[in-house]
């Protein structure tokens, strides 16, 4: 615990070096100008949460009850394959800077979709810390790129209610997730599977960043009348 507030007090001195930024007014009005970004973005955020405690909480007991681990076995495979989330995070980083937001997005869901099938149909240890080590990699990777680029498709006067919306839908998938494996068992891994591999789509309803960034959108709109609809 004392770690703990050590860190929030570190973060507190971080912020206290940065400049306040004081929003226009009526900013939750004209977000509903952006509604086309908005609406995809929820989307991503409710999926990535809701898949991923969906998937992530019940590991332990999957391997116990339906691949005959032992306990101390299953925690030892879940310390071992979430190794690969650090690498995942890294690798997505240094990819949306050199591919773009959208196609490094795209590929990491589709990545941890296949990967949670993948483990699935997984009955081997082998197969299974393959399977395990790819979802912690890709689905890792793919909250990085979504945290990166949720902020740059908005400009300021909106993005902390943009922001904020959308991690509040992932709230909500974080809470109906978890009651995915009681009602249907393993096949709740294929209701994931299905729901990261629709993410794409949602991600190419919304314009690629890479190029442009927040604070380039938030100078282009500088004159922004909430009339006018975003691309």
């Amino acid at each position: 615990m004392l770690l703990l507030a050590a860190t929030a007090l570190y973060a507190a001195v971080i912020r206290s070096a940065l400049p306040e930024h004081k929003p226009q007014r009526r900013a939750a009005l004209s977000i509903y100008a952006y509604f086309r970004r908005l609406v995809p973005t929820w989307y991503i955020w409710f999926v990535l949460a809701f898949g991923y405690y969906g998937v992530f909480l019940w590991l332990p007991t999957i391997l116990v009850r339906e691949r005959g681990l032992t306990v101390l076995q299953s925690y030892e495979f879940m310390l071992v394959t979430t190794l690969a989330q650090l690498p995942g995070y890294f690798a997505a980083a240094l990819l949306v800077e050199r591919v773009g937001r959208r196609p490094v997005a795209a590929v990491f869901f589709a990545a941890s979709a296949l990967s949670a099938l993948a483990f699935a149909y997984s009955q081997e240890p082998a197969q299974l810390y393959l399977a395990a080590l790819a979802l912690n990699f890709f689905n890792l990777g793919a909250w990085g790129v979504v945290y990166a680029y949720t902020p740059e498709l908005f400009p300021d006067h909106v993005r902390g209610v943009a922001a904020g919306s959308a991690g509040s839908v992932a709230r909500l998938g974080m809470i109906l997730g978890p009651m995915l494996y009681p009602a249907m068992g393993l096949s709740s891994l294929l209701v994931v599977t299905a729901l990261w591999l629709s993410v794409p789509i949602a991600v190419y309803a919304l314009p690629e960043t890479r190029h442009r960034g927040a604070a380039e959108d938030t100078t282009s709109r500088s004159a922004h009348s909430p009339s006018g609809s975003p691309s």
